[in-house]
């Protein structure tokens, strides 16, 4: 059973991730259809996750009153809608459609917490976790390996329309599981319930209060470093369209392999913390090597470093919230997830829009991504303080 819910909820997650990630995987390209500047991709970001910090914290709810398989299902909806007002000729339009991936995004996470949680013994609940949580980076691949050549071949828009059809059909298949997996949804649970029970519980929780500024600084790094590498190396190191969307690929492909192999260290070694620390070290070396690279550099070395930075700064989440598991009861487990990625998400939401007002100022990619090297530093002190909490 673990595993088709595993299955299922990673399906899921890819997908919406898919979703999040095709405006910024060609952006150059969709700055150009709507006559914007490429850099100012990171408002459209901070939409995105504005809509994802308003269903996260209420996710949870969902979740116990309709059930985290119809939850999932209306993410995958919200993720269509959006990608298909995004094909509309104006700005409100392509920001509507933003908040609509942002709403399907947010569902995403606690509603596979909530079935991943029903069904993995605890002494393999990182791994299981980190599993799951590749899904975002194998959306990250799909994104990168499809969006453009779609793009290049057919235009942008039917890019769109085939990724909101891959997200209406895997609602439709989720069906099948809703009666089983579903069985402990309460249909007549007051949705004027305290919706943001979760960040009450976040918050009375001083180690996952800590947990959650780690995750504010990691999920702030890792959609900056996301978010703008396409527009990076097209402009300053470069790279064609397709050449940038196969970097993008193979980062999200480090964030894959990174995920799982976390995950299986830090249920060897016992200390997600420290775990969640290593991570934070290898990423500030990424980030760092990121102010050195120009049009000369080799295009192995420019992936090296990339996918160096899919493997820590995109290979931290499952680690980070098995830890926000093992630290709640176990009924409060969806609750809480909700909690604390409304702060995960806030990190989202500002970061990316910080980092376009950086560049702004550098005029330059390269020292603005190595700038993100403090911003994981600031991550790793919130871990250490949730170790001594």
């Amino acid at each position: 059973m673990i595993w088709l819910v595993l299955i299922a909820t990673t399906a899921a997650q890819a997908l919406a991730t898919l979703a999040m990630l095709a405006i910024p995987v060609i952006a150059p390209t969709i700055a150009a259809a709507f006559g914007i500047d490429a850099s100012l991709i990171g408002l459209q970001v901070s939409i995105v996750y504005g809509g994802a910090m308003a269903t996260s914290i209420i996710g949870g709810t969902l979740d116990r009153k309709w059930g985290a398989v119809r939850s999932s299902q209306a993410a995958l909806g919200f993720g269509a809608a959006g990608l298909l007002l995004a094909l509309l000729p104006w700005l409100a339009s392509l920001a509507l459609g933003s908040l609509f991936i942002g709403f399907a995004y947010g569902l995403t996470n606690p509603a596979a917490a909530h079935l991943l949680t029903r069904y993995t013994p605890p002494n393999r609940r990182n791994l299981i976790f980190s599993i799951k949580q590749s899904a975002v980076p194998l959306g990250g691949m799909l994104a990168g390996l499809l969006i453009p050549p779609l793009t290049e071949a057919y235009g942008w828009r039917w890019a769109f329309a085939v990724s909101a059809a891959s997200l209406a059909l895997l609602a439709v298949l989720l069906q099948s599981g809703r009666k089983a997996w579903d069985n402990d949804r309460e249909p007549h649970l007051k949705l004027h319930v305290n919706p943001f029970a979760g960040l009450s519980v976040t918050w009375q929780n001083q180690r996952v209060r800590w947990l959650s500024g780690c995750g504010f600084f990691y999920s702030a790094v890792q959609m900056c470093v996301a978010s703008f590498l396409v527009t990076f190396l097209v402009h300053e190191i470069d790279f064609s369209l397709i050449e940038a969307g196969l970097v993008m690929a193979m980062m999200q492909a480090g964030g894959v392999v990174g995920r799982m192999s976390w995950g299986w260290m830090a249920d060897l070694i016992k200390n997600g913390q420290k775990v969640l620390m290593i991570i934070g070290c290898i990423a500030i070396l990424g980030s760092i090597a990121c102010f050195f690279l120009t049009p000369a550099t080799p295009q192995i070395l420019v992936k090296t470093v990339f996918v160096t930075l899919g493997f820590t700064a995109i290979g931290w989440n499952g680690v980070y919230l098995a830890e926000v598991a093992r630290s709640v009861p176990k009924e409060q487990v969806s609750i809480a997830t909700g909690g604390t990625l409304f702060f995960t998400f806030m990190g989202v939401f500002f970061g990316p829009t910080l980092f376009s007002f950086a560049y702004g100022f550098t005029q330059n990619y390269t020292a603005t991504y190595a700038g993100l090297g403090l911003v994981t530093l600031a991550g790793m002190a919130m871990v250490w303080k949730s170790r001594k909490s």
